[in-house]
């Protein structure tokens, strides 16, 4: 998202794929990582949101770690209803200045920052049309990520319709396994 919003030929594209509801292309996530793999510290714990989504994906990943003598990661994927996904996506906010998300229905203003008193903006790609496409493109990699991962025991599903902190000490169980 910070690469979308720089004035550059890849910000642009980065842009344009996200407001139109797209997966920024392979390649350019695969350098990104690669990128973003050089300043973090071996024995750092790495979160990846929302990458994999794909087995060319995957197996990117996999040579940018050997390369990075770093391991294959944790894939934990925190399931909610569709519906759910839907009231959240189309209920989140961003702030124009900080950059954080916001639930509006739980803010006292809703076009207001509560961090930082920014302005709150509906992101492009939290349209209903943008995020029907992510869905789509969700259903059919999905199962396909599952199995490569559970296949090599590194696959953790959590119940996200769970409270806030019970998801939490679920994913914080999960990793403490994996670490």
């Amino acid at each position: 998202r910070e690469i979308a919003q720089e004035d550059t030929m890849l910000g642009e594209k980065v842009q344009h794929e996200m407001a139109t509801g797209n997966l920024v292309e392979p390649a350019l996530v695969t350098d990104i990582v690669d990128k973003a793999l050089d300043t973090i510290p071996k024995d750092k714990l790495i979160i990846f949101d929302g990458y994999p989504r794909t087995l060319e994906q995957v197996y990117a990943l996999e040579d940018l770690l050997k390369k990075h003598e770093m391991p294959l990661p944790l894939f934990v994927v925190i399931k909610i209803t569709r519906h759910e996904a839907l009231d959240r996506l189309t209920h989140r906010r961003l702030c124009a200045r900080c950059k954080g998300n916001f639930d509006v229905r739980l803010l006292e203003y809703q076009d207001r920052c509560p961090s930082c008193g920014g302005d709150l903006i509906y992101r492009d790609d939290d349209q209903p049309a943008a995020i029907e496409e992510r869905f789509s493109l969700f259903d059919m990699q999905d199962s396909i990520m599952q199995h490569y991962f559970a296949s090599k025991g590194l696959y953790v599903e959590i119940d996200g319709m769970k409270d806030a902190e019970e998801v939490h000490r679920e994913l914080l169980k999960a990793i403490s396994h994996y670490s």
